[in-house]
């Protein structure tokens, strides 16, 4: 073979021809094409390898081929000094002539770059080979992650944040930080500056999967990053994909009404109501202070800000539950002022789901004047000439005491257990324990009935005209009720007896 023949050799067997020894039936080149499908492979789409080309060996031919990583060098000259693995359509006969396409098995392969190897031999001798050729392609990743956008976040109220996508690692893992918009995502969670979701680390489901990464997540109003990554904690250079979304936390909406007396009477309950309207889930909290009034007082931003010596008659939790909003109530119905006089009621709306020591107000305040009215009391004189004192709550028109002195007349000469004659005067002081919630009618006119047992009775009427009150009363009883000596029982009575008392 002369020089120029021996060039032509060479050019031949790099372009993957190879030729054999002269003989009968056989041609002058064997050829083999390695190719991949899909064109580009992934961790979801299993690759195939195709094989292609001329067999001219008359003894028939076998088709070898392998693979191993791409970076572990070139392929060996024949198959039994090469280090790469056999896979479909590895072991292929061929016969004479233009064979292919040879479709291997769908291969499940890592996800990497690969070389491929490829060798048609004699099926004799796999050392003899009469063609061969290499390929290197990739297998990528198919893994997805994206986050569902959240719509009507608002302050205080539990949300979730969601990620779809698809998973084929089945090491994979979803991690997930939150910031205030003005940053970005870093390549890797362990790099990044935000808080760690609370859901943060859960593995998804094979394939199709949605997740929460962040659950049940209570943040301030604001706009914030979130951003995710679709990891192999096995491998951490290993990321498989990255995503990030912008989430607006809206401000809770949220109007109050206080209602209160403006009118009280001084040492009287009374009750204080504060309506919210606000949205729905958002825990807050309630908070009303009463104070005195003095020249150019007003309620502070924040409860905070209150004298030291402000009652404070609410302080309850509240959340709304009608969506996308209602109103919610706090009561307190034994509310009292320390004494007569001018009071600013104070009311707030507190940031409810932080466990700051002083929480944030979220409306208010408002403010109502409350006036606690002194008793007025009534002093007068009885038929008998003795004195009569009658006490009024005016706002409430209730009657709150009665004090009196009366002469009563028994059925003979009444004594004391010692012999003393009793001269029959007598008095009582009835408050609220044993007049109860006496309150005059429309006319002014009320009634007291007193039977303190079968043995002693009281019984007053009266009637208020502008600051005056008349009216009788009498009293009864025996006279043991009256010298607690059990040795009498003369019955005693006062008659009708009529008084007048006036306010002053």
């Amino acid at each position: 073979m002369n020089s120029r023949g021996l060039r032509l050799v060479g050019a031949l067997v790099a372009a993957g021809v190879a030729l054999g020894s002269a003989g009968a039936g056989r041609a002058a080149a064997d050829s083999l094409s390695l190719a991949i499908t899909p064109a580009q492979p992934s961790d979801a789409v299993a690759p195939q390898i195709v094989a292609s080309g001329d067999s001219s060996n008359a003894g028939g031919a076998v088709l070898h081929v392998e693979y191993r990583q791409a970076d572990t060098g070139g392929c060996a000259s024949d198959p039994t000094l090469d280090t790469g693995t056999p896979l479909s359509p590895d072991g292929t006969s061929l016969g004479v002539g233009q064979y292919g396409p040879v479709v291997g098995d769908p291969q499940t392969l890592a996800i990497g770059r690969y070389m491929l190897c490829g060798w048609v031999t004699d099926p004799n001798d796999e050392t003899v080979v009469f063609a061969s050729a290499s390929a290197t392609f990739t297998v990528s990743a198919n893994d997805s992650v994206a986050l569902v956008p959240v719509t009507g976040a608002v302050e205080g109220r539990p949300f979730d944040v969601d990620a779809t996508g698809l998973s084929y690692d089945p090491n994979a893992v979803i991690d997930a930080t939150y910031k205030p918009v003005g940053g970005a995502c870093a390549s890797s969670p362990e790099l990044d500056t935000g808080v760690v979701a609370n859901d943060s680390g859960s593995p998804p489901d094979p394939g199709p999967y949605s997740d929460p990464v962040l659950s049940q997540q209570v943040l301030d109003a604001g706009r914030y990053l979130i951003c995710a990554w679709l990891v192999d904690p096995q491998d951490p250079a290993d990321l498989l994909e990255a995503t990030s979304e912008t989430i607006t936390v809206a401000p809770v909406q949220a109007s109050l009404q206080l209602r209160a007396p403006g009118r009280i009477d001084g040492g009287q309950a009374f009750a204080v109501t504060l309506n919210a309207n606000v949205d729905w889930g958002v825990p807050l909290t309630a908070v009303a202070d009463l104070v005195r009034t003095t020249n150019g007082s007003g309620c502070a931003g924040n409860p905070v800000g209150e004298p030291m010596s402000a009652a404070q008659p609410l302080n309850d939790q509240i959340t709304g539950t009608q969506e996308p909003a209602g109103v919610v109530s706090s009561t307190n119905g034994h509310v009292s002022a320390p004494g007569p006089g001018s009071y600013l009621l104070c009311a707030w709306l507190l940031n409810g789901w932080t466990t700051a020591a002083n929480p944030l107000t979220i409306a208010g305040p408002i403010s109502l004047v409350v006036t606690a009215v002194r008793p007025e009391t009534f002093r007068g004189r009885t038929s008998q000439r003795l004195p009569i004192k009658i006490m009024l709550a005016p706002v409430e028109r209730l009657v709150l005491a009665v004090s009196y002195k009366d002469q009563l007349r028994c059925a003979g000469p009444a004594t004391f257990a010692n012999g003393t004659r009793w001269n029959g005067l007598w008095g009582n002081d009835f408050g609220k324990g044993a007049l109860g919630t006496l309150r005059l009618g429309e006319s002014g006119t009320f009634r007291v009935n007193l039977k303190a047992n079968r043995d002693h009775t009281f019984r007053l009427r009266g009637r208020l005209r502008r600051k005056r009150i008349t009216g009788t009363f009498t009293e009864e009883g025996r006279s043991s009720v009256f010298t607690s000596n059990p040795a009498q029982s003369l019955a005693c009575a006062t008659g009708d007896v009529r008084y007048t008392v006036s306010a002053g």
